[in-house]
């Protein structure tokens, strides 16, 4: 079901508008109460989420409380994911912070980023 719907992101576009918030609030959710076994619903939140960044796109680095909320859910998200042992969920949250990194560069810390990445490869 939500690779379904990470289809549906991909390919719904402008149509998809009134449900990106509630989609995030679904990842978030999902990501903070899944059992870390879960590998398979873990990418498929991830691949969900990054699908979910580039459709939002350059208006991430918009101040709005609906923005801030979004981009503060994509953080944690990744966060979460950066933290997790199965090197699939890690390439995933890193394709995240990229894509953040690519919309809403002021957001993410580089100086914690980079290293990850370094550690990472």
């Amino acid at each position: 079901a939500i690779h379904a719907l990470y289809l549906i992101i991909d390919s719904g576009g402008p149509m998809f508008r009134n449900y990106v918030e509630p989609c995030f609030e679904f990842i978030v959710q999902s990501i903070l109460s899944i059992p870390y076994t879960n590998r398979d619903v873990y990418v498929s939140l991830g691949k969900l989420l990054s699908s979910l960044i580039t459709f939002i796109g350059p208006e991430l680095q918009l101040n709005t409380q609906v923005m801030n909320d979004i981009r503060l859910g994509c953080l944690t998200s990744c966060i979460v994911m950066q933290k997790h042992n199965d090197s699939m969920i890690r390439a995933v949250a890193i394709q995240c912070m990229q894509e953040m990194h690519l919309f809403a560069p002021k957001y993410i810390n580089m100086n914690e980023l980079v290293p990850y990445l370094l550690q990472s490869l």
